[in-house]
């Protein structure tokens, strides 16, 4: 019996010790310039520093200088436990890997309203420049979260995922 406990609280801090920091990004400005992000730091960045993914309005493009790639799984956030072994592509003059345009990617935009909103079951996977996949989940793209506000304004929550 002490030894199945044991185990069990052994294996649970394991868990818990692997277990990725799930990050939240508020307010994003991106809806007249250019935002870089880096997803190992959790931090905007320049052009001239080391980033994996930028915004400009709705369009998310990749570092190709950095060879990131990424692509869009047709999933929710918290179903998507593991990352897609194949499928991910680099942005190319032609395409971007997170495709644009309403339900082609992230969002879909509302004529009556004019708003985006983020499509539930859709999760962007990133192959960063550090090596690593992080999933992002779009939860807003208007400040504050709140849906008439300005758009452009990011909010999302990303982690690592294997």
């Amino acid at each position: 019996m002490r030894f199945s406990i044991l185990l069990s609280v052994l294996v649970l801090a394991v868990n818990i010790a692997s277990a990725q920091e799930l990050k939240t990004i508020n307010n994003l400005n991106a809806s007249g310039r250019v935002a870089y992000f880096n997803l190992a730091s959790g931090k905007e960045v320049t052009q001239e520093d080391n980033w994996d993914i930028s915004f400009q309005k709705t369009t998310i493009a990749l570092n190709n200088k950095a060879n990131v790639t990424a692509q869009v799984a047709a999933s929710t956030f918290d179903k998507l436990d593991r990352a897609p072994a194949a499928g991910y592509k680099p942005d190319t003059e032609e395409s971007k890997a997170i495709p644009t345009g309403s339900g082609n990617g992230w969002y879909n935009y509302n004529m009556e309203d004019h708003s985006i909103l983020p499509i539930a079951d859709r999760t962007i996977v990133v192959k960063a420049t550090d090596g690593k996949k992080y999933k992002i989940k779009i939860i807003s793209y208007n400040k504050d979260q709140k849906l008439h506000e300005s758009s452009g304004y990011y909010t999302f929550q990303y982690t690592v995922i294997k």
